[in-house]
């Protein structure tokens, strides 16, 4: 992709998925549903803004990095509150902990450890996302 064009694509997707999260938001859905959209769409859009080649050259974007990391959580969380009305719990929260703190580790450390903490955290979270699809085609 041309170099000036993945910020602008990166840029659009970001802003439609925050405008997702904000309409969502002021919405009249359930309370639960809200949070989970909220918290989903601000996830994703951190992931594509650290995924962006133009931003890594400028250094780890920690904050945003962080938030990134669960985003697999996030979204089943997200289609759990929506598709089976479910609501958010600390214990439904774990789907989010889990790969947060395995992509924490996974970033402090180094070598066969990082590399071992990251299979683990991508497998968790594409089960997580298996899953998801599992509950939206029931």
């Amino acid at each position: 992709m041309s170099p000036l064009l993945d910020p602008f694509v990166r840029g659009i997707a970001v802003g439609a998925v925050l405008v997702i999260g904000l309409a969502v938001w002021n919405s009249s859905v359930s309370r639960h549903a809200r949070i989970a959209t909220a918290m989903a769409m601000a996830s994703l859009a951190a992931w594509v803004i650290t995924e962006s080649p133009l931003w890594q050259a400028f250094g780890r974007p920690y904050p945003l990095l962080v938030l990134s990391l669960p985003v697999g959580g996030f979204f089943w969380l997200f289609v759990a509150a929506v598709f089976e009305d479910r609501p958010v719990t600390p214990l439904r929260t774990l789907a989010v902990a889990v790969p947060l703190t395995t992509g924490i580790v996974m970033n402090l450390t180094s070598g066969a450890v990082s590399t071992a903490v990251w299979a683990a955290h991508n497998v968790i979270g594409g089960l997580l996302v298996i899953h998801a699809g599992v509950i939206i085609v029931r």
